[in-house]
């Protein structure tokens, strides 16, 4: 299989699980939240093709980077969702879901690379989901996201 191929495969199954958990919560956050364990337990269960998708192909083609663009887009749309439940959604900067998915990476990038608990990347959701919350619901919001547990499986 070729790289555009895998890529394409390995895109799909990740977004399918993510948008499936997204789309299970009615209400923004709880969506976020949602998708956000299930793209955590996913990078927790495929390491190696985290790696390929974001590291291996990031000078192969124009091709696989229009593909890693789109893969962000969705969730940078899953952030963005928030603009419609912020109190004030003009105040809302027009690029803080992209600002934010650039502070999400910095933050996997640290759990991938740290010891026992710091290595997990389901132990990260609340600090991800702080930094996409704040934005658009304010400090207090997010906050409380660092004290939200994880769903049961």
């Amino acid at each position: 299989m070729n790289d555009v191929a895998k890529l394409e495969e390995l895109i799909a199954d990740n977004q399918r699980i993510v948008r499936r958990a997204f789309e299970s919560e009615d209400e923004w956050p709880d969506s976020l939240r949602a998708g956000a364990y299930a793209q955590a337990r996913w990078i927790a269960d495929h390491p190696q093709e985290v790696r390929f998708m974001m590291l291996e192909t990031l000078w192969a083609s124009e091709l696989t980077g229009a593909l890693r663009d789109q893969f962000l887009a969705e969730y940078t749309a899953m952030i963005d969702a928030g603009r419609a439940v912020a109190p004030d959604p003009d105040a809302v900067p027009p690029m803080a879901a992209e600002s934010v998915i650039g502070a999400i990476i910095q933050v996997l990038g640290r759990y991938s690379s740290g010891q026992g608990d710091e290595r997990d990347p389901v132990a990260a959701v609340p600090e991800m989901m702080y930094l996409a919350v704040r934005p658009y619901l304010g400090e207090e919001a997010a906050r409380r996201e660092l004290t939200i547990p994880p769903p049961s499986d």
